[in-house]
This record gives structure tokens, C-alpha cells and sequence, in this order.
């Protein structure tokens, strides 16, 4: 449930509802029509207009709702017309498309955060996960773009294919599924596919967990490289790897590990692990990371 000024239903609420709404947005007010806020019955809207509980007004009539409201025209436009309209000079690393971004998580406007950047569109990982899609682009630079190299769904579960895919693009965003856990490393360097294997520079790699069976672990949750030595793993019989075995994936198997944290650590300390020591890779990802 979300956070909104719900009292206990009553019988016959749902008439109540005027047809013509006037929202007190941090101050700002804004007049719209209840179709209009019932449009995604799923979003902060349509459970707060759903006329399934009551809802306190101010004196005035408004619906009060704590929020900056500088962008919320933007928020009321989208869903009035299903489209986002942005001044001409305005590109998706802006600073207003990232305030309009956490406006449209705040709001569970999935559509319009789609709508704002076209990195991870291609993600079936990511589909309906929009927060786990707004913190990845958080952890990137302004101006980052990130397209598509390879899914095992579509590419194959192959460490050839990967590498015959991710070698030498750069940097790159690796996202792993594994039952209902969601992790996966951030490699500044390109991947290549060395016979001994080696490690490429640890400057400004990381590690991340967004979704976790594991008790220990509170994502989303960001681990940063500590030993610049040691980022990420390159050997072609294996897949997308870092550190010492923070991070282990052959993809010929569907199949990876995970040991101790070594060389990635948070501000708050670091678990035993990412994940269970052994797990399936159910699904990955790796894109490239662009500006």
C-alpha cells in the first residue's frame, strides 16, 4: 500500500467523488478531471481517486499532496495525452528529466519513466521493475546511455557468445536473474576473452544487488571496487566475472558463484556474498555503456 491520507471505507464512497478534482501539490494547485487521474489504475493516482476509500479534503475542496509540485504539469500532461513534451533543448541526461524521473517513480508511472530515457528499454529483466530501472541510472554518470549487447534468452547461454558480443565495447552493466534474486557488476573496461585469464582496473567498478533471497542483504545495495587491481575477471571459458570469485559466471552451464566479498565493499559493510554460493542463471543481460 502506498503512503496516502486513507481514512476507513465506508459504503457509497465511490459516487462521492466529484468529477472535477483540484490537487494542492506543495502549494501549487492544479485543476483536472477524475478520468483523468483513473487513467492507470495501477499508478499513485488511481489507488488515491479509486473511490474505494475516503479521502480527506482541505477547506477549500483540494486533495492535498506533500510534493514539490515545480514539475507535476509534466505528470498531469502525461496522463492526460499518454505522452511526455520537453523543452527543445532538453536531452535525457538534463537535470529536469532526472527531477521528472523521480517524480514518476514517486507517482508509479512506470510508462513515463520509459517514456524519459531510452537506457534499459530492452531489458525484459527490468519490464516491470521501474525503481530497480530508475537506481541503475542513478549510479551512472549524467549523459550515459546504455543499449543492449546480449541476452542468454536470445543470444544463448554461451561464454563464446558473450564475448563474441561484449568484447571490446567498453564499458559495460551486467544484470544477472537467479530465482528471485537480481545482481550484477558494473565493468568500466572492456571485456576481453584472454586463454590464462587476468584482471582489468577496478577504478570505478562496482557491484549491486536490487532484488536478494539472501536475509543479509537490504537492496538496493551498491559495492564499490577496493583493490584497483582486481575489477573485472576476463577468460574466455568463462562469462562476465569480478573480482576474486566475487563474481563467477559460465554461462555453458547456466550456472555461477559467488564467494566472501573481497575486493567490493559498501559504506555500511558487506555481506558473505551477492547471492547463494552456487546459483542458476536463470536470465542476463549486459549492455553497453555509452556517453
Amino acid at each position: 500500500e502506498i503512503g496516502l491520507p486513507f481514512m476507513s471505507r465506508k459504503e457509497g464512497d465511490e459516487a462521492k467523488l466529484p468529477r472535477c478534482i483540484t490537487l494542492n501539490v506543495g502549494g501549487q494547485r492544479f485543476c483536472t478531471s477524475l478520468q483523468t487521474l483513473q487513467v492507470d489504475p495501477s499508478s499513485f493516482f488511481g489507488a488515491m481517486f479509486s473511490g474505494r476509500v475516503p479521502l480527506e479534503t482541505s477547506d477549500d475542496g483540494s486533495y492535498f499532496i506533500d510534493r514539490d509540485g515545480t514539475h507535476f504539469r509534466y505528470i498531469l500532461n502525461y496522463l492526460r495525452t499518454g505522452k511526455i513534451i520537453l523543452p527543445r533543448d532538453i536531452t535525457e541526461d538534463d537535470v529536469l528529466v532526472r527531477e521528472i524521473s523521480e517524480e514518476a517513480e514517486y507517482y508509479q508511472l512506470p510508462g513515463l519513466l520509459r517514456a524519459l530515457s531510452s537506457s534499459f528499454m530492452e531489458s525484459s529483466i527490468l519490464e516491470h521493475l521501474s525503481s530497480c530501472y530508475t537506481t541503475l541510472l542513478k549510479w551512472l554518470p549524467l549523459g550515459t546511455h546504455c543499449h543492449l549487447l546480449y541476452r542468454a534468452s536470445r543470444d544463448g547461454f554461451s561464454n563464446r557468445k558473450f564475448h563474441e558480443l561484449c568484447d571490446g565495447k567498453g564499458a559495460t552493466y551486467t544484470l544477472i536473474r537467479s530465482g528471485v534474486s537480481l545482481f550484477g557488476g558494473y565493468n568500466p573496461c572492456s571485456w576481453k576473452s584472454e586463454r590464462v585469464g587476468g584482471h582489468s582496473s577496478g577504478v570505478g567498478a562496482f557491484l549491486f544487488v536490487l532484488a536478494s533471497g539472501l536475509n543479509s542483504l537490504a537492496p538496493p545495495s551498491k559495492f564499490n571496487n577496493i583493490t584497483p587491481n582486481y575489477g573485472a575477471f576476463n577468460l574466455a571459458n568463462y562469462g562476465p566475472s569480478f573480482g576474486e570469485n566475487d563474481i563467477f559466471v559460465n554461462l555453458d552451464e547456466h550456472s555461477g558463484h559467488t564467494d566472501r566479498l573481497q575486493n567490493f565493499r559498501n559504506e555500511s559493510g558487506s555481506p558473505d556474498r551477492l547471492a547463494g554460493q552456487l546459483f542458476k542463471v536463470d536470465e542476463m543481460e549486459v549492455f553497453e555503456c555509452c556517453r
